[in-house]
């Protein structure tokens, strides 16, 4: 039975991939079990599709390294000004809805902890774009019927060592370009060093997390990378992945395949030759399986 409340939910502070495979289908489930007339959720600006159970409010975040999870260090005075943030997010809330109303507030910090995956207490959904959602990307990847690969490119400060080299990057785009419409999403922390061959579409520090939903619902038949939060994502998506990383990787990403999409682990750890990783997509394509 429905009380007479809304569930509020305060903005996800953390890695991105933590909050598709474990935040987001956490505060889902906790929706699900019927305690709430309604879920209004505020987080990042465009992030909407990641949260199509609830109603998104878009709040700006005060930066802060991804790497601030529960397991690091939390600088006292973030903790502060996010403490603040959620604040006053929830004096608005009361305002809005009245005193009267009961509020379930579930502040990222209070589920203790995030590094403990929730995987059996979420509720994950199929995430669903719009084709036509993404504008960057033209009619590109409509010219003809070559397959459509999204390169999900790492460029993080934490774990550097798991970041392919710029010149991989782009040896890899111009490789697969030659037989596939290629686009590429990320962030990438020196553009001014970072290069993409122009028979590819580079959407790097382009696209919002919206734009990329619906890129994978729309222009997607293989998302390519290692283990990374776009990899989630697209897994999220119901599109297929070829990742490479290490033994970890294989248990995350059984354990998080809730969707059902093809994938595969190479097990080629952190530097992986890019003729390797060719070779894998192209067998893949050819043969409909896994080299």
């Amino acid at each position: 039975m429905k009380q007479n409340a809304s569930m509020v939910v305060g903005p996800y502070v953390g890695e991105f991939g933590w909050e598709v495979i474990s935040w987001e289908p956490l505060v889902r489930g906790i929706f699900m079990q019927g305690r709430h007339e309604k879920c209004i959720v505020f987080g990042t600006p465009g992030r909407s599709l990641l949260y199509q159970f609830a109603e998104y409010r878009e709040v700006e975040i005060p930066k802060y390294e991804e790497e601030c999870l529960l397991w690091h260090d939390f600088n006292k005075d973030k903790q502060a000004e996010l403490k603040a943030l959620g604040d006053s997010v929830m004096k608005g809330m009361q305002a809005e809805l009245g005193p009267q109303k009961q509020f379930a507030w579930f502040w990222y910090d209070r589920i203790q902890p995030l590094n403990d995956p929730h995987y059996m207490q979420g509720r994950p959904d199929l995430l669903v774009g719009d084709a036509d959602g993404t504008k960057e990307v033209g009619n590109r990847t409509k010219k003809d019927d070559r397959k459509r690969i999204i390169l999900c490119v790492r460029d993080r400060g934490m774990s550097d060592y798991r970041n392919l080299e710029y010149a991989d990057w782009y040896e890899l785009a111009e490789k697969l370009s030659k037989d596939n419409n290629v686009t590429v999403i990320g962030i990438v922390r020196e553009p001014d060093n970072w290069e993409m061959p122009d028979s590819v579409v580079d959407l790097t520090n382009k696209t919002t997390v919206n734009d990329c939903i619906n890129l994978f619902c729309g222009h997607c038949d293989l998302a390519v990378g290692g283990n990374t939060g776009t990899i989630h994502l697209a897994a999220r998506c119901g599109r297929p992945q070829l990742i490479w990383g290490n033994e970890k990787v294989v248990q995350r990403s059984a354990e998080t395949s809730w969707m059902g999409a093809d994938y595969h682990v190479y097990k080629w750890g952190w530097e992986p030759k890019v003729d390797d990783i060719v070779e894998a997509t192209d067998y893949y394509f050819e043969n409909g399986e896994w080299k």
